[in-house]
């Protein structure tokens, strides 16, 4: 996944499938994507759906998948489960500063205790 261009307020993307194009709409936010022009082999990206329309939340969703999909790693601070659990392949829960679980999403999904303790409201 590279930036191609930052055109009309969108970051436009494309993969190594260039059928697969996807055009998010910018703010402060989503200039952090910038950062892929430099073919990264990870990058960071700390809640990038924090405060944004679903619709938006989708697409940024999309294009995490797209980007892990490519081989590019991605390091995801992440408030809203369900993007975190479909953009990952490992999962840490850190309650009071420590990690208190690690896996996969579906060992997570199957664990109630740590959803209960940890994730729930």
């Amino acid at each position: 996944m590279r930036l191609v261009q930052k055109h009309d307020h969108r970051l436009i993307f494309e993969s190594a499938d260039p059928s697969t194009i996807k055009k998010v709409p910018t703010d402060d936010i989503h200039q952090d994507f910038t950062g892929m022009m430099l073919n990264p082999k990870i990058i960071l990206v700390d809640e990038p759906t924090e405060g944004l329309a679903p619709k938006i939340v989708t697409q940024i969703a999309e294009l995490l998948v797209d980007v892990a999909r490519s081989g590019t790693g991605i390091l995801l601070i992440e408030q809203k489960l369900v993007v975190a659990l479909d953009v990952s392949s490992c999962v840490f829960v850190m309650g009071h500063g420590k990690v208190v679980f690690t896996g996969s999403p579906v060992e997570l999904r199957k664990s109630p205790d740590i959803s209960c303790q940890w994730l729930a409201i």
